[in-house]
């Protein structure tokens, strides 16, 4: 049993920093959206399809994006952070984008995803300080 496409995780409150989850193959998005979910309860987490993206990063305005495809052109004004994850990539797997700098991992697992979302800046822009992750 999956993350529902298109349904948040844990329930929505407004406050909370929206993060979208479009992983290809499809059963990566909802098992990665369902663990980092439930370990970042303090996040609007939703799991949407690949060929939607686009224009729910547009209606969202997410603080960041996982995904297995390249950040368009047209966004939001404040731009998510954007990683691109290829879990069957030879190299890299993985391509961080936020504020005009990109850095890569060859290789990645959940506490490497976990440690993207933390250090993505989506609980720090928020505003907020969560004394479980540490994160000021």
């Amino acid at each position: 049993m999956g993350v529902p496409v298109g349904v948040p995780v844990g329930g929505v409150q407004g406050d909370r920093p929206v993060v979208l989850v479009a992983i290809q193959p499809r059963l990566y998005s909802g098992a990665i959206g369902e663990v980092i979910g439930r370990m970042r309860p303090g996040l609007d987490l939703r799991v949407v399809e690949p060929d939607v993206l686009a224009a729910e990063v547009l209606r969202l305005g997410p603080r960041l994006v996982l995904c297995s495809q390249p950040r368009p052109r047209v966004t939001r004004a404040a731009s998510p952070v954007w990683v691109e994850f290829y879990p069957y990539a030879e190299a890299p797997k993985i391509s961080i984008r936020e504020d005009g700098r990109c850095s890569t991992l060859e290789d990645a697992d959940l506490g490497d995803l976990l440690s993207i979302v933390d250090g993505g800046c989506v609980l720090r822009r928020a505003g907020r300080y969560d004394r479980e992750f540490g994160v000021a």
